[in-house]
This record gives structure tokens, C-alpha cells and sequence, in this order.
């Protein structure tokens, strides 16, 4: 169940120590682990003194024949890291828990996902507009520049995300003129990895200039990735639909 929603996970925990006080620099630590796409983490068990003392073999027998992560503290008036053995000894080892690496990564659905990446370039760049498409349940985040022929869109098909600036003119030679006049497509291909210009439509008016990430994971790695190749090919290409627009 952790493994499977690490992100609430972790947020669920630190809203628990937030509200119980009980760690010091909350938002400095949240802050960090939100860089991070995995934590690692120690699991135990607490048990009374009174269920320990009496089973001591039978709980290293568990230990050691389960092979578990899972470690234990033994509650007598205090946390303590050690069983009583057989003969009174203290031990540690039977007590011990093997760290584990949990994935902290956002998980989201589809609609939640283009919202993201919408939010995140709108935050980057506050002169881009956003509309989405449906509405109720989008499959595409268009994040319009101002001009009417000129857009950046993310949009989720079946088995792929499109991340990309269309051309949509309304006539064909306003699109094969900027086609003609792009410069420092080679260059960006370079940049972006995957990077294409597809020309489109029945009466071939609309080209796109951008990639696709098939069966992509919609999680923050995929955002951070999708946001990075948008900027750059805003940032790359703006300057030249601003002067052809004009």
C-alpha cells in the first residue's frame, strides 16, 4: 500500500508531525523530499515488555526465518532497541530494521496531470493563457501566446503524450511561410531529444514542432520532463512567432 502512493504517504506522515509538534524545520525537511523521488525509510514494530519478555525465541526464530525489514522496539516505561535474551542479555541485533526505498513520486490522473503541467508553465511564463479540452475530463492543456495562429500544447492520446507549438492558421500559406522561415530547428533537435516538425491536416494548414513520450507514467518526473521540453521550445521559438506575427 506505501509503495504503491509514497507521495501520501509522506505527506500524511509529516502533517501528523506538524500538527503533534514534533519535528523541528518542517518545511526545510518537506521542502528537500520533495526534490527527491524516492526516501528511504526504517519500519518497526512496537511491542510491551510484557509480550516480549516471554517469547524472546520465538520472535528471533520469526526474525530470522521471515527474513523482514520490519525491526522492534520494546515499550518498558521508555523506547528501547534491544530484547532480553535467555540470559538477560541485551539484544540489538534481533531488534534491528533494514532500510527500504519508497517512491515519493505524485501519481496522477489525467486531467490532474495536464492541470499540472498547465500550472507550472503558466507559472514560468504568466503571458501564456490556458484552456483545456474537454472540460469535465480534458485530454488536452492548449496554452495560447497571445497570437492567433500560435499555440503550445500537452495532449494525452491513448498510448502517448504530444508535447508541442502548433501552427493553426487559417490559410496554408501563412503556415508555409513560417515553415520557410524557421530558423534553429537543427539546433533545438539537438536540445530536445526526439524533437520533430510534422505537418498536419487534410488541406495540410497545421504543423506541429514537438515530441511524444509513448505510454508515459503520469507522475512528477513526467511533469518536470514535459514542462522542460516545453520551455525550451517556447523559449527557442517565441522570438520568431512574435516578429512573423507582427
Amino acid at each position: 500500500m506505501i509503495a504503491e502512493d509514497g507521495h501520501e504517504f509522506v505527506r500524511s506522515f509529516f502533517d501528523k508531525l506538524i500538527t503533534t509538534k514534533k519535528v523541528d524545520g518542517y518545511f526545510d525537511i518537506a521542502g528537500k523530499l520533495s526534490e527527491q523521488e524516492s526516501v528511504s525509510v526504517r519500519f518497526f514494530v512496537a511491542l510491551t515488555h510484557q509480550a516480549c519478555a516471554p517469547h524472546y525465541e520465538l520472535i528471533r526464530n520469526l526474525k530470522e526465518n521471515m527474513a523482514t525489514n520490519v525491526g522492534i522496539i520494546r515499550y518498558r516505561y521508555r523506547c528501547r532497541e534491544y530484547l532480553k535474551d535467555a540470559l538477560g542479555g541485551d539484544d540489538y541485533e534481533v531488534c534491528k530494521s533494514s532500510p527500504v526505498s519508497i517512491g515519493i513520486t505524485r501519481r496522477y490522473d489525467r486531467k490532474e496531470f495536464l492541470e499540472e503541467v498547465g500550472t507550472q508553465m503558466k507559472r514560468k511564463f504568466n503571458e501564456l493563457r490556458l484552456t483545456y479540452w474537454p472540460k469535465a475530463r480534458p485530454r488536452m492543456a492548449q496554452m495560447k501566446l497571445g497570437h492567433r495562429d500560435f499555440h503550445l500544447e500537452a495532449y494525452m492520446y491513448r498510448d502517448r503524450l504530444s508535447l508541442s507549438l502548433d501552427v493553426e492558421p487559417k490559410k496554408k500559406r501563412v503556415k508555409d511561410s513560417f515553415i520557410r522561415e524557421l530558423r534553429g530547428l537543427s539546433r533545438l533537435k539537438r536540445e530536445v531529444k526526439g524533437l520533430r516538425l510534422k505537418k498536419h491536416g487534410s488541406k495540410g494548414k497545421w504543423a506541429r514542432i514537438g515530441l511524444e513520450i509513448p505510454n508515459p507514467t503520469l507522475d512528477d518526473h513526467t511533469v518536470r520532463a514535459s514542462v522542460k521540453a516545453l520551455t525550451r521550445i517556447y523559449v527557442a521559438l517565441k522570438p520568431q512567432v512574435d516578429s512573423f506575427a507582427d
